[in-house]
């Protein structure tokens, strides 16, 4: 439980301090690291730390992107697991999953799948197999699929995951959206357009059902299926899909967040695409100044890149 908690608070950091703000916890965090460490130092040499404690102190570190480090905390609270409980208890499926995270997050993929095909294994057995738990390792394992560009390895288990979940809790439930999302995103990339859309219309009517029409996951879906239409061509409708969902992150954030500039992007190259260049190329400056505010100058340069093709490819060479 206090993993979950951890994911999700470092989540809402991510999304609402930004980049500096994330460096400054980096450096809280280390701080109080170094404390813990020096308080239990022998208990951590002699494996006696709780496996809870080693995994949660791990998620951290994984959340912060110090993988090297939160490495041996999951490999040790796996290893406890496995001699107090043996190889095939649901504990020690949660630490494998935890572990193929990690190693998965540093694209080692081919030691990250057989921990997820572990863990699945043993829910499988330990709760059956149309448990809420299996489907969530079946998400991750087809997440990683879907990551190495297998998808038609991956549709499958987004597709079990989608029926245990529908089943296990409803078809309008607010996870059954993320499933949907997850699944009509494989099929967009094996150019399934026409049920990819539905699902995706379909994850975003639960979604605004569930949180109401201008919550930030609103925006998230509506992006997700605007990316679809743009994707075949139908830039009108992507065009009112960005539109919305930038003025729900607007809203939520604040227009110079950093959390905003991906979207200004997105809308910035479906105008493009309707030659709407004015109006592009103002969203693109738009763009160019949030990151380099969040980030200095020296951060700008790719999109600073697609700034100059795109006063180029409409005639319009300015400088930057």
């Amino acid at each position: 439980m206090l993993r979950r908690h951890l994911k999700k608070i470092f989540g809402w950091i991510r999304r609402d301090l930004g980049a500096d703000g994330f460096k400054r916890l980096n450096k809280i965090v280390s701080g109080g690291m170094r404390a813990w460490m020096a308080k239990t130092g022998d208990k951590f040499a002699t494996g006696s730390l709780d496996t809870d404690r080693l995994a949660s102190v791990g998620q951290l570190l994984h959340n912060l992107a110090r993988f090297k480090e939160a490495e041996p905390l999951y490999r040790r609270a796996l290893a406890i697991d496995e001699a107090a409980h043996g190889p095939d208890h649901p504990n020690v499926a949660t630490m494998l999953c935890n572990l193929a995270g990690l190693l998965e997050g540093q694209a080692k993929y081919e030691e990250a799948e057989p921990l997820y095909r572990r863990a699945l294994a043993i829910d499988e057995a330990a709760h059956g197999p149309d448990h809420p738990n299996v489907a969530t390792m079946l998400c991750s394992l087809a997440g990683l699929l879907e990551g190495q560009a297998k998808y038609e390895e991956a549709e499958p288990l987004y597709r079990r995951a989608l029926a245990i979940d529908e089943a296990a809790r409803g078809p309008d439930h607010p996870e059954v959206a993320g499933t949907l999302k997850n699944l009509a995103s494989v099929l967009n990339r094996q150019a399934k357009y026409e049920e990819s859309e539905a699902l995706f219309r379909r994850a975003l009517a639960i979604v605004e059902a569930a949180h109401g029409p201008d919550h930030p996951n609103v925006a998230t879906m509506l992006c997700n299926l605007a990316g679809l239409l743009e994707g075949q061509a139908k830039y009108e409708e992507s065009e009112v899909l960005y539109r919305r969902a930038l003025a729900i992150y607007e809203a939520a954030r604040g227009p110079v967040h950093p959390g905003v500039a991906g979207t200004l992007k997105n809308y910035a190259s479906v105008l493009n695409r309707q030659a709407k260049y004015e109006e592009s190329e103002a969203l693109y400056r738009r763009v160019l100044a949030i990151y380099e505010a969040a980030r200095g100058p020296d951060h700008q340069g790719h999109y600073a890149v697609q700034l100059g093709e795109f006063t180029q490819g409409s005639g319009q060479v300015r400088g930057i």
